[in-house]
């Protein structure tokens, strides 16, 4: 065997399948929260630290806005419509099955999306 090769016990796996994105609707619980179905099942994904930390995420600040998410044609994320904004199933997943909670903000949003703390 050319040493150049790899071993079949060298092959890295994935530690979890593709998820595919079934529903995703907000969560009435915390702003900013989405739960989403998979393929694979359910979870509740905080994108609160993202959306405050990332200014391309920054019309999503606008609860209304936010609400509005749909998962995508093909089940690979969720979109906002008359946006540019989406985000992928694995990051979701990923996300929601953290051990670690999401949540880096501590803010109280207004209805027109500002931080009124």
């Amino acid at each position: 065997m050319d040493k150049r090769m790899k071993r079949d016990d060298d092959i890295v796996r994935a530690p979890m399948p593709t998820p595919r994105l079934l529903e995703a609707r907000p969560d009435t619980r915390q702003p900013f929260q989405l739960v989403c179905k998979f393929n694979t099942g359910v979870v509740t994904v905080d994108l609160c630290g993202l959306i405050f930390s990332d200014d391309r995420f920054k019309p999503l600040r606008d609860p209304r806005m936010f609400a509005l998410a749909r998962v995508n044609e093909v089940g690979g994320g969720i979109e906002w419509p008359d946006t540019d904004i989406d985000y992928s199933a694995f990051n979701l997943a990923r996300i929601g099955e953290s051990l670690q909670p999401q949540r880096m903000c501590d803010i109280n949003v207004t209805e027109d999306g500002s931080d009124s703390s």
